[in-house]
């Protein structure tokens, strides 16, 4: 296909989507329930195109639909909704629990989230120790099978796609196993050398982790005293954030 068709295809979905969203915006507080002429009348779109569009967007999931013919928000919106302040809740409420964790270890903390078969690092906490981690960023990507927080989501998350990344040549089930046994994962230098990372599952309301904290730094101020006191200060601190979770359901 010559590459101006292929442009000009693309320029109408774009379009496409543009138009559905204003479609879905056009709802708000006193206009909860709409017919395709009134949706019209508020974005400017032909109505043969808001019928077209809201009946796609039914399908979806996004919106729903009246016997009268009128359109409202759907519940896969709600659902992507309630996710995001979910997500919202989880970095208001980590930041002073890293914060103190941070503090106790003098060591740099991190919170990660699972997205499909990766981990991102949502937030960190950097600690007091004269030299400290600059390779692990807010925003950054792991696959899930690096890490100790990724160690994590493979030890307690019971996601089809984190079941499949658990038949990986890269991932050790008998760390697996062992991170399942002791409520948190170890990593001594095997994600990079040099360095030493400790991470605990974050639970919500439900029975699959929502994140997990993670303690870093290098690993020869690891010695066996601050590896069980950074242990117990942070399954203390995701039990702080788990319990914190529950509550703001």
């Amino acid at each position: 296909m010559p590459s101006d068709d292929l442009e000009h295809q693309d320029r109408q979905s774009v379009g496409s989507v543009v138009k559905a969203s204003a479609v879905l915006n056009s709802f708000d507080r006193t206009r909860t329930w709409q017919s395709i002429a009134e949706i019209s009348a508020v974005t400017g779109i032909h109505r043969t195109t808001v019928y077209r569009l809201a009946r796609t967007l039914q399908d979806l999931g996004w919106l729903t639909s009246r016997s009268d013919g009128r359109f409202g928000i759907g519940l896969e919106l709600l659902r992507l909704g309630s996710l995001s302040a979910e997500q919202i809740t989880l970095n208001h409420s980590a930041r002073p629990v890293l914060e103190k964790l941070s503090v106790e270890s003098k060591e740099g903390t991190y919170l990660f989230v699972r997205n499909k078969a990766r981990t991102i690092c949502i937030d960190r906490f950097m600690g007091s120790e004269p030299v400290q981690l600059s390779t692990i960023r807010v925003g950054q990507s792991l696959p899930l099978t690096f890490g100790s927080a990724s160690m994590v989501f493979l030890a307690f998350d019971d996601d089809p796609v984190v079941k499949e990344a658990l038949g990986s040549p890269r991932v050790d089930l008998a760390r697996v196993e062992q991170t399942r046994s002791t409520g948190y994962a170890l990593n001594r230098e095997e994600a990079a050398p040099g360095i030493f990372a400790l991470s605990a599952p974050v639970y919500g309301s439900g029975q699959n982790p929502v994140a997990a904290i993670s303690v870093a730094g290098l690993a020869p101020r690891f010695v066996e005293e601050k590896v069980e006191a950074v242990r117990e200060a942070l399954l203390a601190a995701c039990a702080e954030l788990s319990e914190t979770l529950l509550l703001n359901r």
